[in-house]
């Protein structure tokens, strides 16, 4: 028995071993092509300039044509600085990841950013990335602005979703200070995953950002590569001993 109870100790300590790799490509949303000039004095609603090339994401218009943005730091209109619904002021938010994030610059717009990510093999994977919202004096949030994260067990939308955030950001109270969505660990089977995410914006003076996302994938070891490793383990307590 005790062989048997070390081979399983040897064998977990193997799966153990095994580290997450974040696999999202620009997940801070940054973009060197087309930089942002930093504004310290009037808050402003981003970039489109710098979102509309922003590096290994596709881009798809739900509703609109165009308000991909990326904010340096500054959120919120013209005034500085900026006032929400409830009467709080909004200082500058700086991103949680680099120098820039995600957010929509133009109303009435729905976009659809999707990373495709190949040749991973079975294993696990979780979902992290940060969220804000807020909102001008008068304005009902919900459910006008809103963010979503999804996960394809596949290349692309057609396949199983693996993970869906729900819409967060939704509600009639802002947040005005960065949020964390952090999911349970869950599997893909194939080689590949698809990453998708959707931002709305729905009304004049409300808006959503995100930043820091983060897909990490552990791989699934294969039954005889683990059983093979337990042994050789196993094999390399008993030299010890002896």
């Amino acid at each position: 028995m005790k062989p048997i109870l070390t081979l399983t100790t040897a064998i977990a300590a193997l799966s153990a071993a095994a580290s997450a790799a974040n696999v999202i490509v620009n997940g801070s949303f940054e973009n060197s092509a087309t930089p942002i000039t930093p504004d310290t004095t009037s808050p402003a609603w981003g970039s489109i300039a710098a979102g509309s090339t922003l590096s290994n994401w596709s881009r798809k218009y739900i509703t609109g044509t165009t308000g991909v943005a990326l904010a340096d730091g500054d959120f919120g209109t013209s005034q500085p600085p900026y006032v929400i619904g409830n009467g709080t002021t909004i200082p500058h938010r700086a991103a949680t990841d680099g120098n820039t994030f995600l957010t929509l610059q133009a109303e009435n717009t729905k976009v659809q950013l999707t990373q495709a990510i190949s040749g991973l093999g079975a294993g696990t994977v979780d979902v992290s990335f940060d969220w804000i919202n807020m909102l001008s004096s008068g304005v009902s949030q919900s459910p006008n602005n809103w963010l979503q994260v999804e996960v394809f067990d596949g290349n692309d939308a057609s396949f199983p979703n693996i993970y869906d955030s729900a819409v967060v950001a939704v509600g009639s109270a802002p947040k005005v200070t960065w949020q964390n969505t952090t999911s349970s660990a869950f599997s893909n089977t194939g080689n590949d995953i698809f990453v998708r995410i959707t931002i709305n914006d729905g009304i004049s003076g409300g808006q959503v950002a995100m930043d820091n996302l983060k897909v990490n994938w552990v791989a699934v070891p294969e039954p005889a590569a683990a059983l093979l490793g337990g042994l050789g383990l196993l094999g390399l307590l008993r030299r010890r001993r002896g």
